[in-house]
């Protein structure tokens, strides 16, 4: 898989991305980091972090971006 497509020739950029997680802002672009992107957002600079990046593929940037834990999977909660 290539970083422009998911695979099956559809642009990685028309994969919708979720509101941020951490401040809840809509505004997430993807940002470009050697070779591939990944998101950010906008407004807290919430990023996938480097030491736990899925490696340098956009689409699973996105798609670790785009994972939620339900409230009971979540530490303290």
């Amino acid at each position: 898989m290539d970083n422009d497509t998911n695979g099956g020739g559809v642009a990685i950029e028309s994969t919708p991305l979720l509101a941020c997680p951490f401040c809840g802002n809509k505004d997430i672009t993807l940002w470009p980091m050697r070779g591939f992107k990944s998101p950010l957002c906008e407004q807290c600079g919430a990023t996938i972090c480097e030491a736990c990046m899925t490696g340098d593929d956009t689409a699973k940037q996105i798609a670790s971006w785009n994972t939620r834990h339900a409230n009971n999977e979540v530490s303290g909660a």
